[in-house]
Parts: C-alpha cells; structure tokens; sequence
C-alpha cells in the first residue's frame, strides 16, 4: 500500500462499495462536505457509486450493482481518476465456493477467506489499472459480533492480500466508523 496524494479538485472517482457506502451520509456526499467547509471554492470531486447493500469484493466482480448494470462496466466506462473498492467481512470470514450465494449470506470460513479477498481485489484491481485508475482499498467496520476477533482477522487479511497488488492506496478507517455511526446516525435508510 502507498499513500494518497491530496487531491487537486475536479477527479472523477468511481466508487464501489456496499451498504455502508450509502447509509450514514452517503460517505460521498460527506467528503463532498468537507472539502467544501475547508474551501468553498474548491471544485469537489465527482463521485460515482456502484455495488450492492452487504456486498463484498467478489460479488462486485461476479455480479456487479444491484440494478443489474454491473462494476465492471462501471469501471470500463468512466474515464476515472480513482476506484476506490469497500470490503465488509470478506476481511473477516467469507469466502469464495463454486457455487454463488447472494446478499448476505455468502459461506462464512477463516482464513479462506483471505484467498478470497486477495483474488477478487486483484482482479477489480487489474480492470481499473486497464483505464489508468488509481486504486484504493477502503476498509470500515468489521462487525460487532466479536469485535476484537474480527479486527485481527481483517488486519491479518489485508496484510495477507495487500503485498500481492501493486501500487494500490489502502484506508483503513475500522473502529472511526463506529464513532461516526453512533455521534451521527442516519436519518433515513
């Protein structure tokens, strides 16, 4: 992992993420918000989401949005300036099976899940780098049902999968998340 360069203004950025990409905000608007309290003349990025609500690195690629129009397309088409991929608990426990499960309830398996996460990641990876998009991993919450069990797993992951990509930006945000969540909680779902 590298990192970021601030941005200049004015950057296309896809993102692909999962439910906690639209709940709480959504995270683009609010750093839409930021950049603009720190300079109101600030041209704001352009943010473009994709994914699906529980989604994970692999159904992004496999099956892409939940409108049918897939991420891969979304990622070939763009003309980005960054990807950036959001993880859930494929960074804690699942995993990839030949046969394919939707929503939230994909096989659980630890640590095969880290092959998994690794896979997809780099896959998702290569398809952005095709266009000339810079990467990034955002990685937030990891679950309350065992929290501390959780967090290992997923920092153990990302240092299992980071390594075998090349030039990709990581953010790892975990317990922030959280506080965010709890001193601001969304007003619509």
């Amino acid at each position: 992992a590298q990192l970021l360069k601030p941005i200049k203004g004015g950057e296309r950025i896809l993102w692909i993420g999962n439910s906690y990409t639209s709940f709480y905000g959504p995270v683009t608007d609010a750093i839409n918000a930021i950049y603009k309290v720190a300079n109101p003349s600030f041209k704001t990025p352009k943010f473009v989401t994709s994914g699906k609500g529980c989604g994970i690195l692999k159904e992004y690629y496999v099956w892409g949005d939940s409108d049918g129009t897939g991420s891969l397309d979304s990622i070939r088409h763009g003309n980005w300036t960054y990807v950036i991929f959001q993880t859930w608990t494929d960074a804690v426990d699942l995993y990839d099976v030949s046969s394919i499960y939707m929503g939230c309830s994909a096989p659980k398996g630890y640590p095969e899940n880290q092959d998994t996460l690794a896979k997809y990641l780099k896959l998702l990876d290569q398809e952005a780098k095709n266009v000339g998009a810079k990467t990034m991993l955002y990685a937030p919450h990891v679950g309350t049902w065992n929290y501390t069990t959780e967090l290992s797993r997923s920092i153990e992951c990302y240092n299992y999968a980071l390594p075998q990509i090349s030039n990709i930006f990581f953010s790892p945000i975990y317990t922030a998340w959280d506080s965010v969540k709890q001193d601001y909680p969304p007003t619509t779902y």
